[in-house]
């Protein structure tokens, strides 16, 4: 129980999510065409670590969003009367979805987080390739 309520996701439901959101959006960011200006950028200060301020606030947001969502999501259909496996069902599928969201809004911290959508940019884990055109 938590705060009163069932558990939201199953102990396989958890391991999908590990296994799944971690492993393929890797293959397919590993796979993904380098930005165009890459080698034209200035070096990183090698004394500054990867967990800036900036990526740490953003990995803050983004899971205290994916957990607001999803808890909400929860309360409502559990709340609105619906089964509590079908409950658990779509509480897994959301945080999938989101999952994947936030992959594909990490594939670059030069672009802009919604360039790529708007250019028309194929899905990237739909073929290994994100569409954007050199």
């Amino acid at each position: 129980m938590l705060a009163g309520f069932p558990l939201p996701l199953s102990a396989v439901q958890i391991l999908h999510v590990n296994l799944a959101t971690d492993g393929l959006p890797a293959l397919a960011l590993a796979v993904d065409p380098p930005e165009p200006d890459l080698m034209r950028r200035k070096p990183r200060n090698p004394r500054v670590g990867i967990f800036t301020r900036s990526v740490v606030t953003m990995m803050l947001a983004g899971g205290l969003w994916s957990g607001l969502v999803n808890m909400s999501l929860f309360a409502w259909l559990l709340r609105a009367g619906r089964p509590l496996e079908q409950v658990m069902a779509m509480t897994f599928v959301t945080l999938v979805l989101i999952q994947f969201f936030n992959a594909y809004n990490c594939r670059s911290d030069s672009l802009g987080r919604w360039s790529c959508l708007a250019s028309s940019c194929t899905y990237p884990f739909s073929s290994g390739r994100s569409g954007r055109s050199a």
